[in-house]
């Protein structure tokens, strides 16, 4: 193990953050500045700056062992890619490309690099390539074309490659083949979040979280998001990826517009725990849980009065799948849902259903 990879885990070890709440977001700004983010709250932890890149940085990814590392450049100045210290933001120069459209990194299986390449940097437009970058040989491979165009991130998951086409003329959610580049839009019918920059990452829990001018909980299966809050100073982040060696976050999701079948999902629940589905109206709490029942007092992020959709038993994952049912699109805008793990009193992230 490294004294980077020692340092990490004595820090999750020694130093809980928030009170062991989960892993941490770790952002980045094309000007350099680094914002830790909560993902039950989108609150910013704390800041930082990653110097020492000569370009304006716009990826992130992270490999099987935890390493961190960013792409910066500019179209006239070829990317280089760097390792980050996810803790303090220190960077070491890696590997320089002969990309000069390079907007988003990810490892793949095997830890293969991946990157989104605008072959007309510097011009409008442009459809973006897949390409891989071996770090070892130096070699850039052209995977193929996407199809579209204005990716800012890019994220590894569940066998795909996702990624989010920003921009007034984006479609959101985009899935990506490894193995040839071809992009397909999740949700046709669905753009999502509209914002200048939109930013990708799974938890180990493999849950999606995007990030732009908030922070939302993604569900890849219908490419819906559940709004969990405004991120404050509403920065343009260009590339988001989660801390290593922390444990995931409580996450809750949901999945399918309203007016339609909707379901929920969670992560990061007890193994084998009971976990409770609440839903309120309104901006939200706090709303202590009542006396006499299960974790009373503990606080919830909704207005009162509390409601219980259901209890449902965790898999031995602590993952829960719940629905589908009819929603009516009269709830779209006003509920606001939230799981609470019965065995430690542990609440998710709150997800307003805005879709």
């Amino acid at each position: 193990m490294t004294f980077l990879r020692f340092a990490l885990v004595a820090f999750a070890v020694l130093v809980p953050v928030g009170g062991a709440r989960g892993q941490e977001i770790m952002t980045l700004d094309g000007a350099a500045n680094i914002r830790w983010i909560d993902p039950q709250s989108g609150q910013i932890l704390r800041t930082g700056l990653a110097l020492g890149a000569q370009g304006a940085w716009s990826g992130l990814a992270r490999d099987s062992q935890g390493r961190v590392l960013g792409c910066s450049g500019y179209n006239w100045l070829p990317f280089g890619i760097y390792e980050i210290n996810p803790i303090t933001g220190g960077t070491q120069f890696v590997y320089q490309t002969d990309l000069r459209g390079l907007t988003a990194i990810a490892f793949g299986p095997n830890d293969v690099l991946y990157g989104l390449n605008n072959p007309l940097a510097g011009s409008l437009g442009g459809i973006y390539d897949l390409v891989t970058i071996d770090l070892g040989t130096g070699s850039e491979t052209i995977i193929g074309s996407t199809g579209f165009q204005y990716f800012t991130s890019l994220a590894y998951s569940g066998g795909w490659l996702w990624a989010y086409e920003t921009g007034y003329t984006g479609t959101g959610l985009v899935r990506i083949d490894p193995a040839t580049g071809q992009a397909t839009d999740v949700h046709p019918g669905l753009r999502g979040p509209n914002d200048l920059v939109d930013s990708l990452c799974f938890s180990d829990d493999g849950v999606a979280y995007l990030l732009d001018y908030g922070l939302w909980v993604m569900d890849t299966v219908t490419g819906v998001p559940a709004f969990v809050d405004f991120i404050p100073g509403l920065p343009l982040l260009v590339a988001a990826e989660f801390v290593p060696y922390l444990p995931a976050p409580f996450s809750l999701g949901v999945r399918g517009e309203s007016g339609h079948p909707m379901g929920a999902f969670v992560a990061g629940a007890t193994p084998g725990g009971t976990v409770a589905l609440l839903h309120g109206y309104g901006y939200g709490g706090p709303t202590p849980v009542g006396a006499g029942l299960p974790c009373s007092s503990t606080l919830l992020d909704l207005n009162s009065p509390v409601s219980l959709i259901r209890t449902i038993t965790a898999g031995p994952d602590g993952k829960v799948e719940i629905g589908p049912a009819y929603v009516p699109p009269q709830i779209r805008g006003r509920m606001r849902l939230q799981a609470l793990d019965l065995t430690t009193c542990a609440t998710s992230n709150v997800a307003r259903i805005v879709f």
